[in-house]
């Protein structure tokens, strides 16, 4: 029998790089999490005596993380200081990140990445956002 989660309190995590403890903190204010976006390459094998074109896996992507954030200038996590979203892109900075689930046992993905997009948006008669986009590097790697 399967069990249903709510996905209300995901926290993105991003680390800090210490060694041999590595310390994660809670990126503020972020909305809906999307990815990683997992997808296997394959290369075709078809020869001449294949019925049907033939495939074999070769290697992972992890693709990419999006998510939206109730933008703050002023928060650490957000600004263009070490530990912001808009310092990791202006610096080029990989970083450890870990999705973490509001589930029993403390679940997460794991995974390395580069913050490539950091899209502002001001509407008139809304609220200050921006669109975060996180480019994986390497395997994705859950804590199960």
């Amino acid at each position: 029998m399967s069990k249903d989660y709510a996905a209300h309190g995901i926290q993105l995590q991003r680390g800090d790089g210490a060694t041999p403890t590595e310390n994660f903190v809670s990126m503020a204010h972020i909305g809906d999490v999307v990815g990683p976006a997992l997808a296997l390459d394959t290369v075709e094998t078809t020869h001449h005596g294949s019925t049907a074109k033939e495939f074999v896996p070769t290697i992972e992507d992890g693709g990419e993380v999006t998510l939206p954030i109730n933008w703050d200038p002023a928060e650490a996590t957000h600004k263009n200081s070490a530990g912001g979203f808009m310092y990791d892109l202006k610096n080029k900075v990989k970083s450890n990140w870990r999705i973490a689930f509001p589930t029993v046992g403390n679940d997460y993905v794991a995974f390395a990445a580069y913050v490539v997009g950091f899209e502002p948006e001001g509407p008139v008669a809304g609220k200050l956002t921006a669109k975060v986009k996180l480019r994986v590097t390497g395997p994705v790697t859950p804590n199960q």
